[in-house]
This record gives structure tokens, sequence and C-alpha cells, in this order.
């Protein structure tokens, strides 16, 4: 687990922590299911399933997963809690959220390439390792200017030049992360799986 994701499942838990989950449909491969506060829409969300599909929608944005005939089967949560697999659950992504999608620009990402860029100077001088990352980070969080996009960054590297040494391959780099909402609609999904299978087994006992 990343730091990323326990900051969003901490963040996730507080705010569901008095949430209940209601079973409006379950035939088969076709359920809705609604998880809200009583008396409070807040962090209210919906998840939908039909065959090979799974969708879910509410406070957080929506997003639709499509891979197996019966989706919980695929996000069903083993015995370790709430466990998620973002990177490939993405890669099964049908539709994502308006407008941000389910991936932003990371600074985090950034300074983790220019650190294994500048590791690459002189191997046996520390010093100059250090000062190319220096170098590197004042060029791209020093100039008052906030980066947004990979664009953004990408643009600024073709400006950076410290003792003859230039950043030409940035592009070879990830420079993007989940965004919290993407992370936090996975924690949802799981989440309720396991509160539905809980629901279950104590109606079939």
């Amino acid at each position: 687990m990343t730091n990323r994701q326990s900051e969003v499942l901490n963040q996730f838990e507080v705010e569901v922590a008095r949430h209940q989950l209601a079973i409006i449909h379950d035939w088969g491969t076709h359920r809705h299911l609604r998880a809200a506060r009583p008396g409070s829409s807040a962090y209210l969300f919906d998840i939908v399933t039909w065959p090979g599909h799974l969708a879910i929608s509410g406070d957080m944005n929506s997003f639709v997963f499509a891979r197996l005939p019966d989706m919980f089967e695929f996000f069903r949560p083993g015995d370790d809690g709430l466990r998620i697999n973002p990177r490939y659950w993405a890669e099964k992504l049908q539709a994502t959220a308006t407008g941000r999608g389910h991936e932003e620009f990371s600074e985090d990402r950034l300074r983790e390439a220019l650190a294994y860029w500048a590791e690459g100077f002189e191997e046996e001088d520390f010093s100059t390792r250090a000062e190319m990352f220096q170098a590197a980070k004042a060029h791209f969080f020093g100039s008052g200017e906030d980066l947004r996009t990979v664009d953004d960054a990408l643009r600024r590297a073709q400006t950076f030049e410290h003792d003859k040494a230039r950043f030409d391959d940035l592009w070879d780099f990830r420079l993007t992360d989940y965004t919290h909402h993407y992370l936090w609609c996975c924690y949802a999904i799981v989440w309720a799986i396991k509160r539905y299978d809980e629901q279950c087994a104590r109606a079939a006992a």
C-alpha cells in the first residue's frame, strides 16, 4: 500500500463510519446497492452491476469497470481487510470521472524522477549527485509558477540545464498518480461488497 492509498483509506474510513448498506435490487448479476449515512446524503454512493460490468456513482464521482460476468467476484475482498489494486483495476475501466479522470499530475512522482535522474551523475561523488538534484528541484519547483499538468513539467524540462547536463528523457517517467476520488471509489466498492456478503450470510443462516 502506498502512502497515498493509506491516506485515502484513513479518510474513507472516517467518512463512511456511520454508513449503512441497503440492498435495493439483487437478482443474479443484476444488483443495486446504496451506501449512505442515515438522514444524510454526504458521501452517499450507489453500486450497480449487470453482466460483465460494475458502476459506482455518487458524491465521489463515477466509474464503470468491466472484466468478469460477475464483477463482485472481480472486486471481492479477502480476509485481510480493504485491499485494492488500483493499477490493475484501472486497466478494466470503461468510463472514468468526467473532467478529472482517474489519474492526475503528481509532484511526488516528479521528485522521484528527478532523484533517479540525479543518481546517474558520478556515482562515486555524492556531492555532485546532491548538487544535480538540488539544481533540478530548484528549476522545477522554485520558479514560483505551479506545475499543474504533465505537459507543464515536460515544457519546463526543455529549459533545464546545469553544468551542461540536461533532462531530455523526462517523458520516460510516470508523472501521474491516481486521483483521490478514484482511490476512494475503489475502497468503496470493496467496502460495499464485504457488507453485502455479510448481509447475505446472515439472511441465509
